[in-house]
């Protein structure tokens, strides 16, 4: 709205000179409360710094497949992923032993093309060394081996029950054949939970922590 001094100054002119003196003062009052004339930063891009792009991974996608001990680290090895900015993976079954996962290993390594596989196998199966486990064991580790990628079996934590069926020893000959790597995850005085089988949450990340360790030091994850 105009000023006093401007609404005088349309007074004093009149006519059709008035008329559009005070055509000019209402476009200036109306420009002079604008969003524009304010300031306003509605119509301002504001410049923003790109993000930074994400790191490289640091190594080959790990996966982790196997029994209820796979279940239990499965969180805890997300979180060495993450720690190291290196891919993970893992696939688990309750209960499974080496035929179950000598059936699934063909698909899994194809689909997700892994650069390493740690195999979290053996406890269901201390008393049921049969012909199907044995072939099962050298059907994993063959075919993880001939896909170019490293192999890492980690003996299951200690158990209330001893290996009747031989398995230690069905895993160890298919490595020495093929080409791969032992984890003792039996001797490490790891805490338990009340069944005497599983571990507590504790010992699944202390477990976790040291599988991965190992396995840096051994160069496997390059």
């Amino acid at each position: 709205m105009a000023d006093l001094e401007d609404i005088l100054l349309f007074a004093l002119v009149g006519g059709a000179a008035g008329a559009a003196i005070g055509v000019v003062l209402e476009r200036e009052a109306a420009a002079s409360s604008s969003p524009l004339s304010q300031g306003s930063s509605s119509s301002i891009p504001s410049s923003q710094t790109p993000a930074p792009p994400a790191p490289a991974p640091a190594g080959p996608l790990v996966l982790l497949i196997g029994d209820s001990h796979a279940s239990g680290l499965s969180n805890f090895w997300q979180a060495q992923g993450a720690k190291y900015n290196n891919p993970v993976a893992s696939r688990y079954k309750v209960g499974s032993g080496a035929v179950h996962w000598g059936a699934q290993i063909e698909g899994l390594v194809s689909a997700l093309k892994p650069g390493v596989v740690v195999v979290s196998c053996g406890g269901n199966d201390y008393h049921t060394r049969t012909v199907a486990v044995q072939a099962s064991i050298e059907k994993i580790v063959r075919t993880v081996r001939q896909s170019g990628a490293q192999i890492v079996w980690m003996e299951s934590p200690e158990l209330p029950f001893d290996d009747t069926a031989g398995i230690v020893a069905g895993w160890l000959a298919a490595l020495a054949t093929w080409g791969g790597y032992h984890f003792d995850g039996k001797n490490r005085n790891l805490p338990h939970g009340p069944d005497k089988i599983h571990l507590t949450a504790a010992g699944y990340q202390q477990l976790a922590e040291q599988l991965w360790s190992s396995m840096s030091d051994l160069g496997v994850l390059k």
